[in-house]
């Protein structure tokens, strides 16, 4: 059980659900241009880790943990990287404050933003560690703690306050003692050091250095538009725009935990060149997704005006389009565009991809800011985020020596997706008519028609392992 992923899985999941449901509390706490500065906060804090490339250095653990005396000069010097990235980002953005005061958002304590930055950046290494040591369930449970203290330091201060700079420097404290608990645990592990040996930093740079670029140059391609949104919009608009775009971690665990299935096994399907059993592996990880990514599409599309009333209050009612559109980018999560590259090791093609695709997704996304309106933004900006998708897709057909389209598993996805838009269909002309039910009770559909749809698609879920043997039983 110790060394199953379902443990980091479900614990990192419990994480990612507190953090999601946060924002339904916080948007009866404060005022919706509050809640804009909390988002514009907390997507910039988002991206410090990418801009400071220490992602790949910190995820690179899971390889140096097979070196010499079980990684320990490596993390040691992993740290150190943290470290002084961190106190750069510190030297450089206070330059900028004192050289260009103007630029920077009033609505954001400067100063919390640098030191929760620094912290921020250091505190995921300690988690990383220990699971890539083996202790899949310390790891991620210690994090978890942290991550519901977190979330109950937040609503405390903004329900005591109801102001978002308290809640910003509540935060830069708890991150501070974070960061102290973390920094004493690896020090007693011995993995704290303050000289650099640079033959070691030479190959963790040369390992992560591609990880950490494709990582920041993918992170522009997802949230360019929320980035450049920042400085077009007021804080009220830009929170409806930002809220609507909901993000819902399940979906977003489920893509990874199928990759971590999907690509050991399609290394091996590789290395014997069976090109067939490769296909038939795509198909399964595309299948798998689809079978609950599709319906929640849908739905979330279909139900936005109930789940935002109902979530963030009538007072966000402009952000019912935005998740409308939001909710089709689920789609791009059923594509494993990337699994065959990864699973060859052919991850400097990926690299490539996202090399020459990142200037012409920032200008598109920037033309239309600059143009439009922050709708026309997001269909943007959803519509161009398969499109690297689909160049991955491309080119993995081309290696396992098959047509694009064949990727596709074409009728089961068909199968999927009339099921899901027949059942609200009948639920739109048929059932909400004749009950009258408000915002709240239509939402009690939602159950009946999930129901029906797995009972319809049950051969297809019969074919999923973990559902499979359970039907056998």
């Amino acid at each position: 059980m110790k060394q199953s992923h379902w443990p980091i899985f479900f614990l990192s999941s419990i994480a990612s659900v507190i953090n999601m449901v946060m924002p339904f509390i916080l948007v009866r706490l404060i005022s919706p241009a509050e809640m804009g500065a909390y988002k514009v906060f907390f997507l910039y804090l988002g991206m410090v880790p990418y801009l400071l490339f220490s992602g790949g250095f910190v995820h690179g653990v899971y390889y140096w943990c097979s070196k010499e005396n079980g990684g320990k000069e490596y993390y040691k010097q992993i740290y150190w990287l943290n470290l002084v990235s961190g106190l750069l980002l510190i030297i450089c953005v206070s330059l900028a404050v004192y050289l260009l005061p103007h630029s920077f958002d009033r609505d954001i304590p400067v100063i919390a933003f640098i030191l929760s930055s620094f912290f921020f950046n250091s505190n995921s290494f300690f988690p990383e560690v220990m699971t890539a040591k083996g202790h899949v369930i310390k790891g991620p449970l210690i994090e978890g703690t942290f991550e519901m203290i977190k979330v109950l330091t937040i609503l405390i201060i903004a329900w005591r306050t109801q102001n978002t700079a308290f809640i910003f420097w509540g935060y830069t404290i708890f991150t501070a003692f974070k960061f102290l608990v973390y920094h004493t645990l690896l020090t007693s592990k011995g993995l704290v050091t303050f000289r650099p040996h640079f033959p070691t930093l030479k190959k963790i740079y040369s390992y992560s250095m591609p990880m950490s670029v494709m990582g920041l140059l993918s992170q522009f391609v997802e949230k360019f538009d929320l980035l450049i949104l920042t400085t077009f919009l007021a804080k009220k608009d830009f929170a409806m725009y930002s809220m609507g775009c909901l993000m819902i971690p399940p979906l977003v665990l489920l893509d990874m935990a199928m990759h971590k299935v999907l690509i050991p096994k399609l290394s091996h399907s590789l290395g014997q060149k069976d090109y067939k059993k490769s296909l038939d592996l795509l198909h399964e990880g595309i299948r798998d997704n689809a079978l609950l990514i599709i319906p929640s599409v849908f739905g979330l599309a279909y139900f936005a005006p109930e789940l935002v009333h109902l979530l963030f209050t009538d007072q966000y009612v402009q952000a019912i389009p935005f998740l409308q559109i939001f909710a089709f980018s689920y789609l791009s999560y059923i594509l494993p565009h990337d699994a065959l590259f990864r699973a060859s090791g052919k991850t400097r093609f990926l690299f490539k991809i996202y090399l020459y695709w990142t200037p012409i997704n920032t200008l598109l996304i920037f033309a239309t800011a600059y143009l439009g309106a922050p709708l026309q933004v997001l269909m943007v900006s959803v519509l161009i985020r398969f499109i690297p998708k689909f160049i991955g897709l491309y080119f993995t057909a081309r290696e396992i020596q098959t047509s694009f389209w064949r990727i596709f598993p074409r009728r089961t996805l068909a199968t999927f997706s009339i099921t899901i838009l027949v059942l609200i269909g009948v639920s739109h002309y048929l059932l909400r008519p004749r009950l009258n039910w408000g915002p709240s009770m239509s939402l009690m559909l939602i159950a009946p028609i999930g129901v029906i749809y797995l009972i319809l698609n049950i051969r297809t879920i019969k074919k999923i392992p973990p559902f499979g043997r359970i039907f056998k039983l």
